[in-house]
């Protein structure tokens, strides 16, 4: 009785991963991939051009107290992943967003007062001459006392 069960078992197996090919056929047939949505989730979710350069932008916010103290503050600071304190705080103070820096000053837990969350980035680019490191303006946000 069990080689039946397990035959079927080892064919749903088989289509899962021959269903792994349908994406590079329906690419050579010219149309777009609809069939298996997993693949173009997750592995191909942010993949980049190959005619581009690889790039990588480093995200640092700095908090600024009253008494002109700065640091960095990182995800640790509040208890947060990186992705969670990515998605939280850095991209929408990116976005302009200055709701993010008081949230993220509510957050931190310190003896003095903080006045300003400044986010400075640096664009990182990997060309044929070497690194290019490019500084962007910090975004600034004060806060009220």
């Amino acid at each position: 009785m069990q080689k039946p069960k397990h035959a079927a078992i080892s064919l749903l197996i088989l289509i899962v991963i021959a269903a792994h090919g349908l994406p590079v056929l329906q690419k050579l047939v010219g149309s777009n991939q609809t069939f298996w949505p997993i693949m173009a989730w997750g592995m191909y979710k942010k993949s980049r051009d190959s005619d581009k350069p690889p790039q990588t932008t480093k995200k640092r916010p700095v908090a600024v107290t009253s008494q002109g103290r700065e640091w960095e503050v990182g995800p640790s600071d509040i208890g947060l992943s990186y992705y969670a304190f990515e998605r939280l705080y850095i991209t929408p103070m990116r976005k302009g967003d200055p709701g993010a820096a008081q949230q993220l000053v509510r957050q931190l837990k310190r003896d003095e007062t903080i006045i300003e969350v400044r986010l400075e980035s640096e664009t990182y680019t990997i060309t044929r001459t070497g690194l290019v490191k490019e500084v962007t303006a910090p975004i600034v946000y004060r806060l009220a006392n």
